[in-house]
């Protein structure tokens, strides 16, 4: 993956949500269950006085447990967190609402990849990362993870799983998303928005991608996504024109929400496949140095298998 600023644009994007974890359909706020267990037993192995670094953080989920956990416990933890995308703590705070007193104990850095993190040698005492490490470059990460790991620390982190069925529902999503590439709708939607397009030529040519897209929405097998598009923009031709023409700018915001999408979607495909296919995927972190010492699957409500957790050491 490219470390450029604008290849992670549609993250970027995604965070000024507010959104706290990258699966909000299990979870509304953040991470809760069997998953705050996980992180919170990691937490209980640490001092009272410890350094801990939150690598692909997001929205900092895990720094925000973190943050938590030393303050409910009276630690005094020095706690960074890092992503390669731009955090917003002002956007988080308004999510998290009374607990917002925690980013105070985080020092979040947006437009930080982890291939070359600005910080000491033997830094910190935990690394910890959810859902992040497998996007990196790996070669690059495991060797900087590692520099600034201080001896006998830990790296822990959990990552997707090798699940196929996970791997063919987001594959299937994919697809739709092509189908709407090549009617070309998005594009035409963001020309008529820029008054490039007349109001009466884009009526005209929005029908048949809108056809297209409904044909394709009843294809065995086909994701929500190109009926909740048809749907939204088939209203634009329904409303009078003054009226659509109020919704210019809604509607070029809409086509750049799903372009972000597509372009998440097929980030989290790749890796998740790169992940399903190579056993060996975190060889990496051996060649830095590091020690494997524990290593299992992710289990939220005693059933929805959300990933596998590694943890190795210094």
């Amino acid at each position: 993956m490219s470390n450029s600023t604008a290849s992670h644009d549609h993250w970027s994007d995604y965070w000024s949500s507010g959104a706290l974890t990258s699966l909000p359909q299990d979870f509304a706020a953040n991470y809760d269950g069997e998953v705050a267990e996980f992180w919170n037993t990691r937490f209980s192995e640490l001092d009272e006085k410890v350094s801990v670094l939150d690598v692909c953080t997001g929205n900092g989920p895990i720094a925000l447990l973190a943050a938590r956990y030393a303050r409910d416990h009276g630690a005094s933890w020095s706690i960074d967190a890092v992503d390669a995308a731009r955090p917003d703590p002002m956007v988080i705070a308004q999510r998290i609402g009374a607990d917002a007193e925690l980013l105070e104990r985080i020092r979040f850095q947006g437009e930080t990849a982890i291939e070359l993190l600005p910080f000491e040698t033997d830094a910190f005492d935990l690394i910890t990362s959810q859902y992040g490490l497998e996007y990196a470059d790996l070669e690059q990460a495991a060797g900087e993870l590692a520099r600034v790991l201080s001896p006998g620390g830990t790296l822990v982190f959990v990552h997707h799983a090798a699940d196929s069925e996970m791997i063919r529902t987001m594959a299937a999503e994919a697809e739709d998303y092509r189908t709407l590439s090549e009617t070309g709708l998005l594009k035409m939607v963001r020309s008529w928005a820029n008054g490039q397009l007349a109001d009466p030529d884009f009526s005209k040519r929005l029908e048949s991608p809108l056809r297209r897209l409904m044909q394709q929405a009843r294809r065995p097998g086909a994701s929500p996504l190109l009926v909740q598009v048809a749907q939204s923009f088939g209203s634009l031709l329904q409303m009078p024109m003054n009226l659509r023409r109020q919704q210019k700018s809604a509607a070029a915001e809409f086509a750049r929400q799903l372009s972000s999408g597509q372009s998440r979607l097929e980030d989290m495909l790749r890796v998740n496949r790169m992940v399903a296919g190579s056993e060996d995927w975190t060889k990496p972190f051996e060649k830095a140095g590091l020690k494997r010492t524990d290593q299992g699957e992710m289990i939220y409500r005693g059933q929805h298998q959300m990933g596998g957790y590694q943890i190795w050491s210094r």
